[in-house]
Protein backbone atom coordinates (compact mmCIF):
# COMPACT_ATOMS: atom_id res chain seq x y z
CA UNK A 1 0.00 0.00 0.00
CA UNK A 2 1.36 3.41 -0.90
CA UNK A 3 1.77 5.90 1.95
CA UNK A 4 -0.41 8.55 0.25
CA UNK A 5 -3.48 6.32 0.20
CA UNK A 6 -5.69 6.28 3.24
CA UNK A 7 -7.25 2.97 4.01
CA UNK A 8 -10.69 2.88 5.64
CA UNK A 9 -9.35 1.03 8.65
CA UNK A 10 -6.94 3.92 9.37
CA UNK A 11 -9.72 6.52 9.66
CA UNK A 12 -10.69 7.01 13.28
CA UNK A 13 -14.29 6.40 14.32
CA UNK A 14 -14.45 10.00 15.55
CA UNK A 15 -13.66 11.32 12.07
CA UNK A 16 -16.23 9.05 10.48
CA UNK A 17 -18.83 10.31 12.93
CA UNK A 18 -17.85 13.94 12.23
CA UNK A 19 -18.06 13.37 8.47
CA UNK A 20 -21.54 11.92 8.88
CA UNK A 21 -22.65 14.91 10.94
CA UNK A 22 -21.13 17.31 8.42
CA UNK A 23 -22.88 15.52 5.55
CA UNK A 24 -26.14 15.65 7.49
CA UNK A 25 -25.75 19.37 8.17
CA UNK A 26 -25.05 20.24 4.56
CA UNK A 27 -27.94 18.04 3.39
CA UNK A 28 -30.17 19.80 5.91
CA UNK A 29 -28.95 23.15 4.57
CA UNK A 30 -29.75 22.05 1.02
CA UNK A 31 -33.24 20.87 1.96
CA UNK A 32 -33.85 24.12 3.85
CA UNK A 33 -32.76 26.05 0.77
CA UNK A 34 -35.05 24.12 -1.57
CA UNK A 35 -38.04 24.45 0.76
CA UNK A 36 -37.27 28.14 1.23
CA UNK A 37 -37.24 28.58 -2.53
CA UNK A 38 -40.69 27.04 -2.80
CA UNK A 39 -41.93 29.27 0.04
CA UNK A 40 -40.38 32.34 -1.58
CA UNK A 41 -42.08 31.54 -4.87
CA UNK A 42 -45.44 31.05 -3.09
CA UNK A 43 -45.45 34.25 -1.01
CA UNK A 44 -44.17 36.78 -3.54
CA UNK A 45 -46.82 38.51 -5.62
CA UNK A 46 -44.93 39.71 -8.67
CA UNK A 47 -46.07 43.00 -10.19
CA UNK A 48 -46.78 43.01 -13.87
CA UNK A 49 -46.36 45.25 -16.87
CA UNK A 50 -49.34 45.89 -19.14
CA UNK A 51 -48.48 45.68 -22.82
CA UNK A 52 -49.86 48.65 -24.77
CA UNK A 53 -51.15 48.76 -28.34
CA UNK A 54 -47.92 50.45 -29.44
CA UNK A 55 -45.87 47.51 -28.11
CA UNK A 56 -44.61 49.39 -25.04
CA UNK A 57 -45.21 48.17 -21.51
CA UNK A 58 -46.01 50.11 -18.35
CA UNK A 59 -46.76 49.47 -14.74
CA UNK A 60 -48.38 51.42 -11.92
CA UNK A 61 -46.66 53.20 -9.06
CA UNK A 62 -47.82 50.39 -6.80
CA UNK A 63 -46.23 47.92 -9.23
CA UNK A 64 -42.96 49.81 -8.96
CA UNK A 65 -43.04 49.60 -5.16
CA UNK A 66 -43.84 45.87 -5.35
CA UNK A 67 -40.83 45.42 -7.59
CA UNK A 68 -38.64 44.87 -4.53
CA UNK A 69 -41.05 42.53 -2.74
CA UNK A 70 -39.10 39.54 -4.01
CA UNK A 71 -35.93 40.76 -2.33
CA UNK A 72 -37.81 41.69 0.85
CA UNK A 73 -39.30 38.22 1.17
CA UNK A 74 -35.95 36.65 0.32
CA UNK A 75 -34.39 38.61 3.19
CA UNK A 76 -37.12 37.69 5.69
CA UNK A 77 -36.95 34.01 4.80
CA UNK A 78 -33.15 34.17 4.85
CA UNK A 79 -33.02 35.69 8.31
CA UNK A 80 -35.25 32.95 9.75
CA UNK A 81 -33.53 30.07 7.94
CA UNK A 82 -30.07 31.49 8.64
CA UNK A 83 -30.75 31.79 12.37
CA UNK A 84 -32.18 28.27 12.41
CA UNK A 85 -29.12 26.85 10.66
CA UNK A 86 -26.85 28.77 13.04
CA UNK A 87 -28.62 27.28 16.06
CA UNK A 88 -28.38 23.77 14.62
CA UNK A 89 -24.71 24.28 13.74
CA UNK A 90 -23.99 25.40 17.30
CA UNK A 91 -25.76 22.42 18.85
CA UNK A 92 -24.11 19.88 16.57
CA UNK A 93 -20.58 21.28 16.21
CA UNK A 94 -19.84 23.52 19.20
CA UNK A 95 -16.89 21.34 20.19
CA UNK A 96 -15.10 22.17 16.93
CA UNK A 97 -14.27 25.72 17.97
CA UNK A 98 -13.79 28.42 15.34
CA UNK A 99 -14.49 26.13 12.32
CA UNK A 100 -18.08 26.10 13.55
CA UNK A 101 -18.54 29.63 12.18
CA UNK A 102 -17.29 28.55 8.77
CA UNK A 103 -19.69 25.60 8.76
CA UNK A 104 -22.69 27.71 9.76
CA UNK A 105 -21.88 30.36 7.15
CA UNK A 106 -21.29 27.77 4.42
CA UNK A 107 -24.55 26.00 5.21
CA UNK A 108 -26.49 29.27 5.11
CA UNK A 109 -24.85 30.30 1.85
CA UNK A 110 -25.73 26.96 0.26
CA UNK A 111 -29.32 27.38 1.45
CA UNK A 112 -29.48 30.93 0.07
CA UNK A 113 -28.19 29.92 -3.35
CA UNK A 114 -30.61 27.00 -3.55
CA UNK A 115 -33.52 29.20 -2.47
CA UNK A 116 -32.65 31.68 -5.19
CA UNK A 117 -32.28 28.94 -7.81
CA UNK A 118 -35.50 27.11 -6.92
CA UNK A 119 -37.56 30.31 -6.65
CA UNK A 120 -36.23 31.55 -9.97
CA UNK A 121 -36.92 28.22 -11.69
CA UNK A 122 -40.47 28.06 -10.29
CA UNK A 123 -41.12 31.69 -11.22
CA UNK A 124 -42.54 32.86 -14.51
CA UNK A 125 -39.22 32.75 -16.37
CA UNK A 126 -37.15 35.36 -18.22
CA UNK A 127 -39.05 38.63 -18.49
CA UNK A 128 -37.72 39.73 -21.88
CA UNK A 129 -38.86 36.59 -23.72
CA UNK A 130 -42.34 36.72 -22.18
CA UNK A 131 -42.69 40.42 -22.90
CA UNK A 132 -41.66 39.92 -26.54
CA UNK A 133 -44.31 37.20 -26.94
CA UNK A 134 -47.10 39.20 -25.25
CA UNK A 135 -50.01 40.79 -27.05
CA UNK A 136 -51.55 44.21 -26.37
CA UNK A 137 -53.50 44.14 -23.12
CA UNK A 138 -51.54 41.22 -21.63
CA UNK A 139 -50.13 41.57 -18.14
CA UNK A 140 -46.58 40.24 -17.95
CA UNK A 141 -45.26 39.64 -14.40
CA UNK A 142 -41.65 40.48 -13.70
CA UNK A 143 -39.03 37.77 -13.18
CA UNK A 144 -38.63 36.25 -9.71
CA UNK A 145 -34.99 36.81 -8.87
CA UNK A 146 -32.75 38.45 -6.30
CA UNK A 147 -32.01 41.95 -7.50
CA UNK A 148 -29.98 43.11 -4.51
CA UNK A 149 -27.13 40.61 -4.25
CA UNK A 150 -26.43 41.87 -0.73
CA UNK A 151 -29.61 40.01 0.28
CA UNK A 152 -27.48 36.87 0.36
CA UNK A 153 -25.53 38.38 3.25
CA UNK A 154 -28.63 38.27 5.46
CA UNK A 155 -28.61 34.47 5.30
CA UNK A 156 -24.94 34.36 6.28
CA UNK A 157 -25.33 36.94 9.04
CA UNK A 158 -28.39 35.12 10.34
CA UNK A 159 -26.38 31.92 10.66
CA UNK A 160 -23.48 33.61 12.42
CA UNK A 161 -25.61 35.47 14.99
CA UNK A 162 -26.57 32.46 17.17
CA UNK A 163 -23.02 31.11 17.01
CA UNK A 164 -21.48 34.43 18.02
CA UNK A 165 -24.05 35.14 20.73
CA UNK A 166 -23.79 31.69 22.24
CA UNK A 167 -20.01 31.67 22.19
CA UNK A 168 -19.69 35.16 23.65
CA UNK A 169 -22.54 35.08 26.19
CA UNK A 170 -22.53 31.41 27.16
CA UNK A 171 -20.42 29.83 29.86
CA UNK A 172 -16.70 29.65 29.17
CA UNK A 173 -15.27 26.14 29.43
CA UNK A 174 -11.80 27.51 30.18
CA UNK A 175 -12.82 29.43 33.30
CA UNK A 176 -12.94 27.60 36.62
CA UNK A 177 -16.42 26.98 37.97
CA UNK A 178 -17.37 28.25 41.43
CA UNK A 179 -17.14 25.72 44.25
CA UNK A 180 -20.90 25.66 44.66
CA UNK A 181 -21.33 24.34 41.09
CA UNK A 182 -18.54 21.78 41.18
CA UNK A 183 -19.35 18.19 41.84
CA UNK A 184 -18.89 17.22 45.47
CA UNK A 185 -16.85 14.15 45.72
Amino acid sequence: MSPDRISPDRISPGRVKLLRWLTGFFLLSAVAGVLSGVLWWRVVELPGYVVGADGGASTTERGLTEYFAGDAWFIVIGAVVGIGLGIIAWRWFQALGWPLVVLAVAGAFIAALLCWYVGHRLGPGPFDARLAAAHPGDVVPIELTVRAKASLAVWVLGASIPVLLRSSLGPDDEEPRPLSKRGRG
